[in-house]
């Protein structure tokens, strides 16, 4: 009895999708097969990485010799998120990458930042938390996250102060009440002052990008803003 074999691989690390087709040849009628002493099917699927010993027998019970077959698999994908900070709040200019490696080479990326990019870098962040998910050329993926802080800040004190929505195109509201802050101009005019708001109201004031600095208890922060036509 001889016998030939159709091996697929796993197509992601522990997947356990290996599969080994056996074509016989030989011997009398139907045949059974075996591996590791016990019965299996053919094909043999839901397989793991490893060697597969594998006999057939034939009607007659006589015996094949023993055949090795191996199952591969990639290694385990791994993630790592380097980043760049903000400038200032809501200065739009942080970055993230992400670096992988294992699965099977080439990798695609999707981020869940509002511009949903695809490339390995995503530019353009404000602060907060980014989830990128890396997938290899057989759909095995892996994700992680990353916080993108602002410079001289601490990821606390940044990532306590939340804009919304940011651009305006009239009030621009907090999550908190923000104390002893100043609207400034692109020239660094101050427009608006106030203490204890949760929400300031740029409906007077021409499309552009406009810096709030607000001090207090805690460290001094410039905050982006940007007001947008109706």
């Amino acid at each position: 009895i001889t016998a030939t074999f159709t091996v697929a691989h796993e197509t992601c690390f522990d997947a356990n999708n290996g599969s080994i087709q056996i074509l016989p040849a030989g011997g009398v009628g139907a045949y059974t097969y075996q591996s590791n002493g016990l019965t299996v099917t053919n094909p043999m699927d839901s397989l793991g990485a490893g060697t597969y010993p594998i006999s057939i027998i034939d009607s007659n019970n006589c015996v094949s010799p023993i055949y090795i077959q191996t199952i591969n698999s990639p290694s385990a994908l791994s993630i790592t998120i380097t980043s760049t900070p903000e400038s200032t709040l809501s200065a739009l200019d942080g970055t993230a990458t992400a670096n992988v490696s294992g699965g099977t080479p080439p990798y695609s990326y999707q981020w869940d930042d509002p511009n949903q990019q695809t490339n390995n870098t995503a530019t353009y962040l404000t602060q907060g938390w980014y989830i990128v998910s890396a997938i290899d050329s057989n759909s095995c993926y892996i994700s992680d996250s990353v916080f993108i802080g602002v410079t001289g800040i601490s990821d606390l004190e940044s990532s306590r102060l939340i804009a919304f929505p940011n651009p305006t195109n009239g009030v621009i509201k907090f999550n908190y009440p923000i104390e002893n802050w100043t609207l400034l101009d692109a020239n660094g005019k101050a427009l608006q002052q106030g203490v204890f708001n949760t929400e300031i109201d740029l409906n007077s004031y021409s499309s552009g990008s406009y810096t709030l600095q607000i001090t207090g208890a805690e460290a001094p922060l410039n905050f982006k803003v940007f007001k947008v036509s109706n």
